[in-house]
């Protein structure tokens, strides 16, 4: 962690630190209304760290929660693949435990608004990429991609990841992202490698 002084009225601490984890993820996705190029539902994801990477995330755990509606766009564009624009917002949440807690932001509560562009071209697999921003005191700003894998259950047409109401799927989820977290005196730095499985109903 390096601390840097600006000089000039007012006086400004701004403390950086840069922290990596890998850890585990679930997530799920229930889908209120199914169409063949539309889906809307809601979701929840729960990331909490296995172990630091970092010298400074070492002895510190971190977690994150969301909680979101969401609408999914499926472009009827064959030479794409099985193309997916999905947005959702509502809660996020960030939270630090551990030896050395004052080395990073307090807990962040707030807003966040999420973007996500992925496709599949046999079914099974999907590659995406996603990006989001979160309202509050602290703004935080993340961005990342991701490989996932189905596992269990039918295999996605056109209809996308989702099964037919009724079945369930579940993939095995590989992601990295990249965070930044600004509150009017402290900037934070993270990255996170995670594992993890997403069902969806």
């Amino acid at each position: 962690m390096s601390v840097e002084t600006h000089a000039g009225p007012p006086a400004a601490t701004i403390i950086k630190s840069r922290a990596s984890w890998f850890g585990l993820q679930a997530s799920g996705d229930a889908a209120l209304v199914r169409m063949k190029h539309l889906e809307v539902g809601a979701y929840a994801s729960l990331f909490s760290s296995v172990f630091g990477i970092s010298e400074e995330s070492q002895n510190t755990t971190s977690a994150e929660i969301q909680v979101q509606p969401f609408v999914i766009v499926k472009p009827d564009v064959p030479s794409l693949g099985q193309m997916q624009l999905r947005a959702s917002a509502g809660f996020f949440g960030s939270w630090r435990f551990g030896a050395q807690p004052d080395s990073f932001l307090a807990p962040i509560r707030a807003v966040q608004v999420r973007g996500d562009i992925s496709s599949s071209f046999d079914g099974r697999s999907r590659v995406g990429i996603q990006g989001s921003y979160a309202f509050s005191e602290t703004s935080v700003t993340q961005a990342g991609g991701y490989f996932s894998q189905r596992i269990i259950g039918p295999l996605p047409d056109i209809q996308g990841d989702h099964p037919d109401r009724g079945s369930t799927a579940w993939d095995l989820r590989l992601a990295f992202q990249a965070s930044v977290a600004k509150s009017a005196s402290v900037q934070e730095n993270w990255t996170t490698f995670q594992f993890g499985i997403s069902g969806a109903i």
